[in-house]
């Protein structure tokens, strides 16, 4: 009976390799179970179509249970602490291999497959890890950007069965993970009670380290460029005690940008970056319902932030740096703009599921340096103090390629104890939105 078994699987593991590579729609013996796996894309950048490539060819075929990397991931980040760079290097595969044995007894997978592509997109790598935790099979193609053709996908599938189908036939001959759980259990009574205790507070402990070095891929070093579509509002109100008042309200729309780097990666789960931002919009000033003016709206910024990672999917941010906002209006007998040169100290937190990345943060602004109409309302009194709340929301289209959406308000408060052109003291409410639609880039 064994003998027959044994055939029986041999024929149908075969016959997998020609599953994946013809597209069967018919089950090779339907008292099987398929062969489960799941793939991997471990690519450091553009391996994300290399990996849909693959993956359609699997899961079109019926005698191949693919189970889903976000599954993959979740686990070895979390549970045994794993980060990408340990799959995609030989090296770090040899040594986590018992970590990669304990993820598919875990996820009763029989193999994982696992994607690279470097050279700058020019070479293509397939690893299969068999259900030992160890390297079966490392199928490598000369490729374009990353990209793998249906031809070379057909012949890396081959390829690879070819060298993993031995392995999980014989890993099934000996009763698979049942058989794996079988061995474990047989010890005696006082020296299995010993040696679970020492296991289990030994486990708890190397997982609670690993849980703490968890993968937090925002953390990971690289460069962000950020561009597109600027929109927003300006309501400036100036009243004095005597009753002088001055008001100043227009939309406006121009471009903006947003440069984000992270320069070094502190430890497994913190990192040091940085961010400079700016915008620059036209717009038309109309004074007395006649008079018009050209104005323009104009921002430019930078900070330095720590960021501190909680788990793979929060994320909490300090930042510090310095910024000067403008509204100009070109010279007229009423008021030509304010100009505001200010400190940038605030917190905020990033959240990512999946592709999508949702970040709220809010700054305080001392402002240092206050220009009105070019002196024309005299010195600030003391520190004025600004407000900034903001949020974004971006969603990953490829490995590289993002759309943004992303809003701020600052608030000012201003007093003016001695203006020039006013007998008594003036203060002002000013309120900027701007809002932005952007493309981002990861270089």
């Amino acid at each position: 009976m064994k003998v027959l078994t044994s055939t029986v699987l041999r024929a149908f593991l075969s016959f997998v390799v020609v599953a994946c590579v013809a597209l069967p729609t018919a089950r090779a013996t339907a008292d099987e179970d398929p062969l489960r796996l799941s793939l991997l894309n471990a690519a450091a950048k553009g391996g994300a179509e290399a990996h849909a490539t693959i993956n359609d060819f699997l899961k079109k075929s019926d005698d191949i249970k693919s189970t889903s990397q976000d599954e993959v991931w979740s686990y070895a980040s979390k549970e045994l602490g794993l980060e990408e760079k340990d799959f995609r290097s030989s090296a770090l595969r040899e040594q986590n291999a018992d970590n990669f044995k304990e993820l598919m007894k875990e996820l009763d997978l029989e193999a994982v497959l696992i994607i690279d592509v470097f050279g700058k997109g020019k070479k293509f790598q397939l690893v299969a890890i068999g259900p030992s935790g160890r390297e079966v099979a490392d199928i490598r193609r000369d490729v374009n950007r990353g990209r793998l053709s249906k031809d070379d996908a057909k012949g890396v599938l081959k390829d690879t069965f070819k060298e993993l189908v031995p392995n999980v036939r014989d890993f099934r001959d000996k009763g698979g993970w049942s058989a794996e759980d079988e061995e474990q259990e047989v010890l005696l009574p006082e020296e299995e009670e010993v040696e679970e205790e020492e296991t289990e507070d030994l486990s708890l402990k190397e997982k609670a380290i690993k849980k703490r070095e968890g993968k937090y891929k925002a953390l990971a070093p690289g460069a962000k460029l950020q561009a597109g579509l600027l929109l927003g509002r300006r309501s400036l109100t100036m009243t004095s005690e005597s009753g002088f008042e001055l008001t100043h309200s227009s939309p406006f729309a121009g471009f903006g940008g947003k440069f984000d780097a992270i320069f070094t990666q502190l430890g497994t789960d913190s990192a040091i970056g940085g961010t400079i931002f700016g915008g620059y919009a036209p717009f038309t000033t109309i004074f007395a319902e006649t008079a018009t003016y050209p104005s323009q709206y104009a921002r430019i910024g930078a900070e330095l932030k720590y960021i501190k990672g909680f788990s793979p999917e929060f994320l909490l941010q300090v930042f510090g740096g310095a910024e000067a906002m403008s509204v100009t209006i070109e010279k007229n007998p009423f008021y030509t703009g304010n100009r505001y040169i200010m400190a940038r100290l605030g917190v905020g937190i990033l959240y990512q599921v999946g592709p999508i990345l949702l970040e709220i943060a809010g700054a305080v602004l001392p402002v240092f340096n206050v220009n009105n109409s070019a002196g024309a309302f005299g010195e600030t009194e003391g520190l004025a103090l600004a407000f900034e709340p903001m949020g974004g929301l971006s969603f990953g289209i490829t490995d590289e390629i993002s759309a943004l959406l992303r809003y701020s308000g600052q608030f000012y408060s201003v007093d003016y104890p001695s203006p020039v052109v006013l007998a008594d003291p003036a203060k002002s409410t000013d309120v900027v939105h701007t809002g932005m639609v952007a493309i981002g880039y990861g270089l």
